[in-house]
C-alpha cells in the first residue's frame, strides 16, 4: 500500500514514516508534504492508496486539500491526524468519507488498527477492480468473436450496448506476420477519440483487431493505423482492412473483407496493407463461382474439378483470384493445414481444376476427421475409467494407431494418454471431495490397479497427494 504523509511538522512526518516502516513491511511512504498545496501536487504525481492528512497546515488546510484531491482521484483514502478535537472538523471530515480521525498525540495501537483496517479496504477494492477488469476483458473478447460471424443476434447487440454504447463506427483489421510474438507488444495508436476501443485476438497465424469508436472513422485513419502497426512488427507483415461500418449488423461482412484483403496482400505482394480491391470483389456475385465455391465447401472433389474445367474456359483473372481468396479464407477458418507450395496463387493459376479438387479434398478430410473426433470423444468418455490404451481407442473406430494419434493431438491439443489422465484426475478429485470411497476404491474405479501409482499420478497433477488433498478439504 502506497502512502503520502501530509504534515507541516518535520519531526511528526519523520516519526510517522519510521513507525510505518518498522511495523508495516507491505506499506511504503512514497512522499511527504509540508502543506496542503504540496499534498495536492504529490497526490496527482504519485496516486497513492492512502494519505495521512493534518488539518492545520500553512496555506491550503488539510480538509480543503482532501476536497480538491477527491474530485480528481476518488479512489484515494484519507486518515485525518490532527491535534484539534473539534466536532466541526470531524463532521466536515466525515462528509468526505474519511476513514478515520486520529487525535494527536495518538496511541500506537490506535494507529496500527486504523492502518490495518484501511489496508484491508484497499486490498478488497483492488480485488474488485481486478475482477471487474478481467470480466470486462472476457466480455470484450466474447463480443469480438460474436461480431465476426452472422447472424448478429439481440444478445450481441445488448453486449455491444453494454460495452460500447457510444459506438458510431467500427471495422476489423486482420494481421498476418512472421513475427510470432510481435502482436502482443504492439501499441495500438490513438484513433482520435478518447473512448475508442481496440480489441485483439488470434486465430492461428492471423491476428484480428476489432475497432469501435465514438466518432465517424475515415479510411485515411485506418490506413495510418495499419501502417503504424506494421512498423512495430519485425517480420514480414500483411494487414487487411474491412470497410467502415456504422451498424453492428455489418461487422461480419467487414471481418470477411479484412480477412480477404489480408490474403490478397499476402498473395499479390502489394503495399503490405490496405482494403480489399473492389475490382476483384465484384465477382463474388457470379453464380457459377458461387456454385463452385459451394462444391468445395461440401467437400465434393470430383464435382469441383469438373465445374472448374468448364468455367475456366470463360473466366477472367480477377474473378479467379477473388474466388481463390474466398476459398483460402474458408480453409483458414476451419484451421485446415495448408502446404504453401500447393496452395499458393501461383500454383493455382497453373491448373485451376486440380486446385479446386485439392481444396475440396481437404474439406472432405476435414469433415471425416470431425466425424472421427466425435466418435473418439464418445469412446473416451465412456471408457476412461477403464484401463484403455491408444490402440484400443484407435481399433474402436477402425483407424491405425499412428493416424489416430496424430488426429487426436491435432484436435485436442494434447496426446491421448495425457487427455485420459486429465479426465481420470478430475474424476478422482470429484470422488475424493464426495468422501464416500476409500483411496483404494477410487484407484480401482479409475483403472489404476496400483494405488501407489495412482497416488503418484495424482500428486504430479495436483502438486499434493490424494490423502493430503482430502485432509485439506475436510479441514
Amino acid at each position: 500500500m502506497r502512502i503520502i504523509i501530509a504534515e507541516d511538522e518535520l519531526l511528526e512526518r519523520k516519526a510517522m514514516k519510521k513507525f510505518i516502516a518498522e511495523n508495516f513491511p507491505s506499506m511504503e511512504v512514497v512522499a511527504e508534504a509540508e502543506n496542503g498545496r504540496k499534498a495536492i501536487q504529490l497526490a496527482a504525481e504519485k496516486s497513492p492508496d492512502l494519505m495521512l492528512m493534518d488539518i492545520k497546515m500553512p496555506g491550503i488546510n488539510g480538509l480543503d486539500a482532501i476536497e480538491t484531491i477527491q474530485k480528481e482521484q476518488p479512489h484515494i483514502k484519507f486518515i485525518v491526524v490532527s491535534a484539534y478535537d473539534s466536532f466541526a472538523y470531524a463532521k466536515k471530515a466525515m462528509q468526505f468519507g474519511i476513514k478515520d480521525y486520529i487525535l494527536k498525540p495518538s496511541r500506537k495501537e490506535e494507529i496500527v488498527q486504523t492502518l490495518l483496517r484501511v489496508k484491508k479496504e484497499v486490498t478488497a477494492a483492488r480485488e474488485r477492480q481486478k475482477e471487474k477488469h478481467q470480466t470486462n476483458e472476457l466480455l470484450q473478447e466474447q463480443l469480438l468473436r460474436k461480431v465476426m460471424q452472422h447472424p448478429i443476434t439481440d444478445e450481441v447487440k445488448q453486449l455491444q450496448q453494454q460495452l460500447f454504447a457510444q459506438m458510431k463506427s467500427g471495422t476489423f483489421l486482420v494481421v498476418h506476420t512472421s513475427d510470432p510474438f510481435g502482436m502482443a507488444k504492439v501499441v495500438l495508436p490513438k484513433l482520435g477519440a478518447a473512448d475508442a476501443a481496440c480489441i485483439t485476438t488470434s486465430s492461428g497465424e492471423f491476428h484480428i483487431v476489432l475497432i469501435m469508436t465514438a466518432n465517424v472513422m475515415k479510411k485515411e485513419m485506418l490506413l495510418l493505423l495499419a501502417k503504424k502497426i506494421r512498423l512495430q512488427l519485425a517480420g514480414e507483415t500483411f494487414i487487411g482492412i474491412g470497410e467502415i461500418c456504422n451498424r453492428i449488423e455489418a461487422f461480419p461482412d467487414a471481418y470477411e473483407q479484412a480477412y480477404a484483403a489480408c490474403l490478397q496482400q499476402m498473395e499479390l505482394r502489394t503495399s503490405g496493407y490496405g482494403f480489399l480491391r473492389r475490382e476483384m470483389s465484384q465477382s463474388q456475385t457470379n453464380p457459377e463461382l458461387k456454385q463452385l465455391y459451394r462444391e468445395v465447401e461440401k467437400g465434393h472433389s470430383e464435382q469441383a474439378g469438373q465445374l472448374m474445367k468448364k468455367y475456366n474456359e470463360t473466366a477472367n483473372a480477377n474473378e479467379l483470384e477473388t474466388w481463390y481468396i474466398h476459398v483460402m479464407q474458408l480453409l483458414q477458418n476451419k484451421n485446415i493445414p495448408l502446404e504453401p507450395e500447393l496452395f499458393s496463387l501461383k500454383q493455382a493459376c497453373k491448373d485451376w481444376a486440380a486446385f479446386a479438387q485439392l481444396c475440396a479434398g481437404k474439406m472432405h478430410t476435414y469433415y471425416q476427421s470431425k466425424k472421427y473426433v466425435a466418435q473418439i470423444e464418445n469412446y473416451v468418455q465412456a471408457h476412461f475409467q477403464e484401463g484403455i490404451s491408444l490402440h484400443d481407442a484407435a481399433a474402436s473406430i477402425d483407424l491405425s494407431p499412428t493416424y489416430f494419434s496424430n488426429l487426436f493431438k491435432q484436435e485436442f491439443g494434447i496426446n491421448f494418454t495425457d487427455y485420459v489422465t486429465k479426465l481420470r484426475m478430475e474424476k478422482a478429485k470429484e470422488l475424493i471431495e464426495e468422501n464416500k470411497l476409500s483411496m483404494k476404491e477410487i484407484s480401482y474405479m479409475l483403472g489404476y490397479r496400483d494405488p501407489n501409482y495412482f497416488s503418484r499420478v495424482f500428486k504430479k497433477y495436483f502438486a499434493e497427494s490424494p490423502k493430503a488433498f482430502q485432509k485439506s478439504i475436510l479441514k
